[in-house]
């Protein structure tokens, strides 16, 4: 594993990634537990006797809702001490990563974004601080 590896991702058809090297594992997915906050819903997973947040890839690109299927997958990313569970509808290959250096559209950007990869299109690379850091998850399950 190379620093500048990424793991391929699919949400309601469209690709995105995260860096291979914040990734601790890959789960099927479970049946999340919903539990009331101040910023929303958030959504865990208990993750070997430990609680872990969740959040629906879904969302993170403007889904109102995330689907919740047997099928789908949950990556365990890895911040520092901080383990967060990313609900996704697919899992795809390690590829290397290479920097999109050219314009984005406005409409492509988004907050959870720290970059592009040209992978084989362009395609967003998750900014893993920012997810750990946030309050999941802010929409519902459906």
């Amino acid at each position: 594993m190379t620093p500048d590896e990424i793991l391929l991702l699919e949400q309601h058809g469209a690709p995105f990634a995260v860096p291979l090297s914040a990734v601790a594992r890959i789960l099927d997915a479970a049946m999340p537990t919903l539990t009331p906050s101040p910023e929303g819903l958030i959504a865990t997973l208990e993750v070997d006797g430990q609680l872990v947040p969740l959040v629906f890839a879904a969302t993170l690109f403007g889904h109102d809702e995330a689907r919740l299927e047997t099928t789908h997958r949950v990556v365990m990313l890895r911040h520092e001490s901080q383990l967060v569970g990313l609900w996704v509808d697919q899992v795809g290959e390690v590829i290397d990563f290479a920097a999109w250096t050219g314009p984005l559209p406005e409409s492509s950007r988004s907050p959870w974004v720290r970059s592009y990869a040209r992978a084989p299109r362009l395609t967003p690379v998750v900014d893993i601080e920012s997810l750990a850091g946030a309050p999941h998850d802010r929409r519902s399950a459906g």
